[in-house]
């Protein structure tokens, strides 16, 4: 008898740049957006902690949700005095069983990993990370990649999402370095990456300039659907 196949998950990322971009009227888009598509787990960066937005967020899309399973919000705020105007954090409708963070080690920058049940009662370990920004960094941004795939190594037999804005293109070395233990999603199925993640259409100020910065990466056991 063949082994029964894991359970098909939705899964999202999303930069939101904190309450900049005309956040007022972005904001009631994006909820409509997570309701719409209602992903089961969702990595945010650039979280701003004084007006609580993740929690925000997730507030506003459980109550359009009424009935179903609500969105639990697990935050990690930056490290030092950044800390304490924002973080990143990850919405899953799916059972939370741990939650751990590390610091990267520059730039105040941190990552999250949460082990989630899936339907069918096994796990898989979700990963959300937003590296340091700066062009000139890529030698940090490198050693941050390293971090986190030391981090990812300790649960080699574990179903493994990697998400997050890695402020890198795809042939910079800190997502070549990723790229050699985990599957791009998007390339998996397109057989490239998208035009750009950045950014936002309502975002005036950087007028025609656009990036690849954000990704979701897999580890083989996981199949991209």
């Amino acid at each position: 008898m063949s082994e029964q196949r894991p359970p098909a998950i939705l899964v999202a990322t999303l930069n939101l740049r904190n309450n900049s971009d005309r956040w007022d009227e972005r904001a009631p888009l994006l909820v409509a957006q997570f309701v719409a598509l209602r992903p089961d787990v969702i990595g945010l960066q650039e979280v701003r902690r004084p007006i609580d937005q993740a929690e925000w967020i997730a507030e506003r899309v459980n109550a359009q949700l009424a009935g179903e399973p609500p969105y639990q919000v697990f935050q990690t705020n930056k490290t030092g005095l950044a800390g304490l105007v924002e973080g990143i954090a990850v919405l899953s409708r799916l059972p939370l069983l741990e939650r751990e963070w590390l610091d990267l080690g520059g730039g105040s920058r941190v990552a999250q990993r949460a082990r989630i049940r899936l339907p069918d009662g096994r796990v898989l370990d979700f990963y959300n990370t937003h590296l340091h920004h700066p062009a000139e960094d890529e030698p940090l941004r490198t050693e941050q990649a390293r971090r986190l795939l030391a981090w990812l190594a300790e649960r080699p037999d574990v179903p493994q999402v990697l998400v997050g804005d890695f402020n890198a293109g795809p042939d910079a070395p800190s997502v070549r370095l990723i790229r050699e233990r985990l599957r791009s999603a998007y390339a998996a199925v397109h057989g490239r990456e998208p035009p750009a993640t950045f950014p936002t259409p309502l975002s005036r100020e950087w007028g025609e300039f656009s990036v690849v910065i954000d990704y979701i990466f897999v580890n083989d056991l996981v199949t991209v659907h």
